[in-house]
């Protein structure tokens, strides 16, 4: 049996509460649908974050910068961030997604504009989607936070 890779796009971090989720009549408790699916499944909960998120997970300038640059910091940052919420199952992965448009970071009033397109971000899924494939992994996409472009193009990307 192949072995399962359960995504979703998720949000800012401090916005999830605990819930819970049931999945094929079993039921698990966590902040996000993945962690909670991966767990009953047996699968790898792969959090799809877009970069964007740096501004609510860094008020400092300089440091947001250094996590867009990094991208593994901006990974740890995430999974810091909901280790802190009260996430409890095992570690999901992290990928970052290019983001599109302006964000504020509302506390200190600075913006990043990302330079990404629906093209890049299709490109990232479908590198991202066919490396898991390539692994003999089935995909599971889970949508909570409405029809916006990275589900929509991760959807088409599958």
């Amino acid at each position: 049996m192949a072995s399962s890779a359960v995504l979703q796009v998720i949000g800012e971090p401090k916005n999830y509460k605990k819930a819970r989720y049931v999945y094929e009549n079993q039921a698990r408790e966590a902040l996000l649908a993945a962690t909670a699916v991966a767990d009953i499944t047996g699968g790898e909960a792969i959090l799809l974050a877009p970069e964007s998120l740096v501004t609510s997970l860094e008020s400092d300038r300089d440091e947001a910068r250094k996590l867009l640059e990094k991208p593994e910091m901006l990974e740890q940052k995430v999974l810091e961030q909901l280790e802190r919420m009260g996430e409890n199952h095992p570690k999901p992965m992290v990928e970052i997604l290019p983001s599109i448009g302006s964000f504020s970071q509302h506390e200190k009033g600075w913006r990043i504009n990302a330079q990404g397109s629906f093209a890049v971000i299709e490109a990232a899924l479908f590198l991202m989607m066919r490396k898991l494939v390539n692994e003999g992994k089935n995909i599971t996409m889970v949508v909570t936070s409405g029809l916006n472009i990275y589900p929509a193009l991760a959807l088409r990307t599958l």
